[in-house]
């Protein structure tokens, strides 16, 4: 399930590095069992990193607006993070 939707996320980022939404980059690695992580972008050159090693842990970064940046970097077991980021 949580690989259909990184798929999905994946794919949605793809179609969004074209035209206004140009200056978005994500990354994910995750190494373990049953982690989820997502991420949304929207505006101008936004940037987010997910990293996860464990098992069970649960990511989210959502970005509004221009010049963000986040990061999440979990070790271990069952952790969650959570990062929500606007500036119109």
């Amino acid at each position: 399930m949580f690989r259909s939707i990184l798929l999905v996320s994946a794919a949605v980022l793809s179609l969004a590095s074209s035209g206004a939404y140009a200056g978005n980059s994500s990354s994910i690695v995750q190494n373990g069992n049953g982690n989820g992580a997502e991420t949304f972008q929207r505006g101008r050159d936004n940037d987010s990193q997910i990293v996860q090693f464990g098992n069970g842990n649960g990511a989210g970064v959502h970005q509004v607006g221009r010049n963000n940046n986040a990061g999440i970097g979990q070790n271990g077991d069952g952790n969650y993070a959570g990062v929500w980021q606007r500036r119109h």
